[in-house]
């Protein structure tokens, strides 16, 4: 069940724990983008990088 939902992203939360200022939680979403939140304070996402414009070469 998805702990926070947005109009492009869906998020759950894979991991938290307890820090000394509170507790911080590591979120992904099934588009790929990923979220760190403390306290209920986005510290760092992934939403807002500019997506690959060609596909990768596939190995040989």
């Amino acid at each position: 069940m998805p702990n926070n939902t947005t109009p492009e992203h869906h998020w759950y939360t894979r991991s938290s724990h307890r820090t000394s200022q509170g507790i911080i939680h590591y979120d992904s979403c099934p588009c790929g983008a990923h979220r760190v939140r403390l306290a209920h304070r986005v510290l760092s996402n992934t939403t807002d990088r500019q997506q690959p414009t060609e596909q990768p070469v596939p190995a040989i």
